[in-house]
């Protein structure tokens, strides 16, 4: 994943949650993350939601988002 799709992983996630912040964790794989912490989420956060990210992270890897233009 370059930097383009990390902000918009970032912002997607932060947005869908409502967070107050959200940030990539870097993974020991090159190209991917490990995660995405968000600060100020509200709790406990929606199984549907985690599930929307961890999807939207997956079509960021295979090239199939819009990237910065999700919104």
């Amino acid at each position: 994943m370059d930097e383009a799709g990390e902000v918009a992983l970032e912002d997607y996630a932060r947005v869908l949650t409502r967070s107050a912040a959200a940030e990539s964790l870097p993974s020991d794989e090159p190209g991917s993350v490990a995660g995405v912490h968000l600060c100020g989420a509200p709790q406990p956060l929606p199984v549907t939601a985690l599930a929307d990210i961890e999807g939207f992270a997956a079509s960021l890897l295979a090239g199939r988002a819009g990237g910065l233009g999700w919104s």
